[in-house]
């Protein structure tokens, strides 16, 4: 027999992490009871937030205590937090990886298959035996698929043909990935030229359409590692989320009711063609709409993007501008994004006192008391926005 466990570092790590946010959502429990500032209604959230949080940690933790893989010459045993469950090696169908897990299939239609995370030491011994003794199913999978290709008569006239043209569809989908990284890179890190940056976000993903046609049954849109067909999802979704992040921290809009059509109209054009050009949607199982509504969430943020820069940056009107006292200022931490605040107070702007966004530098050149201009521009393509600049250059 051979045993399986939970590498010591992760096993400490949801020990000790496990056991802090245990600690701090029982807190959050009790909070709406103990904190007099707030609102006793709010205990109908906090407190079943802080007891399902408190419950998924303590079962993490259990499951690190317990959890293991046992292979016996004949059959798997794996223990989780909650059960036992045993699978024969007759019964053994083959094994795939997905990210954070390698899956042991059974081919007994009454038996589930295992599923084994990638944080277990001694990772390296148990590939290698399941290698030898049964399928790897993510590479037949891509050998079926690839031969599936190669048989294809409307991709080429010969074999040679449509090896070549399985060759290219891979090279230019690298090629389109890689350049969605690049750019991913360039907006969020060091976005300079400024509108360069910004249209090599909104060019790609119309540039990338046209291949999905070009090598028609070949490329698709979202494709495992495992599978033959090369994907251009880094393409089309990494930009599209650099451009709506870019878009969101760059500009502050006074309200959002006009950009919901062209986000709208964007998003069922750009899913329109990827649906007919890849053909890789099967209507007629019930994840696919669950796919299709994922994809169409990175097209709404691409519309977005390219919506809000076009509007703002492209301005042409005369902006209601303003001046503005600082009242207070305040800093909001968030897990991946630090966001600026101040409170202004002017009799000339449509609101005696508001709170606004500003950026990181213009936040750390102010202090209460002073003066800001306050610029309320119509937008270009009908939405109004707000820049708010030092008196300096008011």
């Amino acid at each position: 027999m051979r045993t399986y466990l939970l590498s010591p570092a992760w096993t400490w790590f949801i020990y000790i992490g496990g056991g802090l946010l245990a600690l701090c959502f029982g807190y959050v429990t009790i909070m709406p009871f103990v904190d007099e500032s707030m609102d006793p209604s709010s205990a109908l959230f906090f407190v079943p937030l802080g007891l399902a949080m408190m419950a998924f940690m303590i079962l993490g933790i259990r499951d690190a205590y317990r959890g293991r893989l046992e292979v016996y010459s004949d059959r798997f045993v794996q223990y989780t937090w909650r059960r036992e469950k045993q699978l024969l090696h007759s019964e053994v169908k083959g094994f795939r990886q997905i990210p954070q897990y390698i899956l042991i299939e059974s081919n007994n239609p009454e038996k589930k298959g295992l599923k084994i995370s990638t944080y277990y030491g001694n990772l390296d011994e148990l590939f290698y035996f399941l290698e030898q003794e049964f399928t790897d199913l993510d590479a037949q999978q891509y050998a079926e698929e690839e031969q599936k290709i190669l048989d294809d008569p409307s991709l080429g006239l010969d074999t040679a043909e449509r090896a070549q043209r399985l060759e290219q569809a891979r090279l230019a989908s690298q090629i389109l990935n890689y350049a969605g990284l690049a750019i991913l890179l360039w907006l969020l890190f060091y976005p300079t030229p400024y509108v360069w940056a910004m249209w090599a976000a909104i060019i790609l993903p119309i540039i990338t359409l046209p291949f999905i046609f070009i090598y028609k049954g070949i490329i698709r849109f979202d494709e495992l590692n495992s599978s033959a067909h090369p994907s251009v999802f880094v393409a089309m979704v990494t930009p599209s989320l650099a451009l709506a992040l870019r878009a969101f921290l760059d500009y502050d809009l006074l309200h959002y009711r006009n950009i919901w059509l062209p986000i709208g109209i964007i998003t069922l054009a750009f899913l329109g063609i990827i649906v007919r050009g890849t053909g890789e949607f099967d209507f007629q199982k019930p994840r696919e709409y669950f796919k299709i509504l994922g994809i169409s969430l990175f097209f709404a943020a691409y519309g977005f993007g390219a919506y809000v820069f076009l509007n703002c940056y492209y301005e042409d009107g005369e902006p209601y501008a303003y001046t503005a006292e600082v009242l207070d200022q305040r800093i909001s931490d968030g897990s991946r994004y630090t966001s600026y605040y101040l409170e202004l107070r002017s009799e000339e702007g449509p609101n005696f006192i508001e709170e606004v966004e500003v950026t990181e530098d213009l936040y750390y050149t102010l202090d209460t008391g002073d003066q800001v201009g306050v610029f309320l521009w119509p937008g270009r393509l009908g939405t109004p926005w707000r820049m708010v600049n030092a008196l300096s250059d008011y």
